[in-house]
C-alpha cells in the first residue's frame, strides 16, 4: 500500500474475524475520492495490526505518513542502505505476489490496481521465476474480498 493508505488506518476499518480492512479513497489514476476497497490484511500484516487494536479503540492505529517516512528515512541510514524509499517496497510487495503465483486479480485485491498495465509498471518478473512456478505445483489461492462501505 502507499504509505498515505496505510497511516489514516483506523481500528473501525478493521474488520478482525475477516483480517480485512477497508482502505478509504484509496489512490487511483482518476480519483481517489470515494474510491474505498477492503484488503486483505495476510499473516504479515495481520501480526502488526492486531496488537494494535485494542490500544486504538477506535482511532489511527498508526502515525501520520510525514513521522513514518522520517523514521524509514533514518533507519535506512543507520543500516547504511542507500537509495531506498518506502515506494520501493510496493514494487517489490507486487512482484513476490507473482512470484506465489497470485494471479492479476487476486494481485490487485492487494495492490488496489485497476488495470493490468497498471500492475506490469510494478512487476519484476524474470526467467527463474517461470522455471520456479513450472516447477511447483500451484498453491491455493485465499478468497477474494470485495469493497464496502466506508467511515463518513
Amino acid at each position: 500500500m502507499h504509505l498515505g493508505e496505510i497511516c489514516p488506518l483506523q481500528a473501525a476499518d478493521v474488520d478482525a474475524e475477516a483480517r480485512t480492512v477497508v482502505i478509504c479513497n484509496r489512490k487511483g489514476p482518476r480519483n481517489q475520492a470515494g474510491n474505498h476497497q477492503t484488503a486483505p490484511l495476510l499473516a504479515e500484516a495481520w501480526s502488526i495490526v492486531a496488537p494494535l487494536l485494542p490500544g486504538a479503540e477506535g482511532g489511527m492505529l498508526f502515525y501520520r505518513a510525514e513521522s513514518l517516512r522520517t523514521a524509514f528515512t533514518r533507519a535506512c541510514i543507520a543500516l547504511g542502505i542507500t537509495d531506498l524509499h518506502f515506494h520501493d517496497l510496493r514494487h517489490r510487495a507486487t512482484a513476490q505476489f507473482f512470484r506465489m503465483r497470485l494471479d492479476i486479480p487476486r494481485v490487485a485485491v492487494l495492490t488496489g490496481h485497476k488495470t493490468w498495465a497498471m500492475s506490469r509498471r510494478y512487476t519484476n518478473i524474470k526467467p527463474a521465476d517461470v522455471h520456479a512456478a513450472i516447477a511447483s505445483p500451484p498453491r491455493n489461492a485465499d478468497q477474494v474480498v470485495n469493497p464496502s462501505r466506508c467511515r463518513a
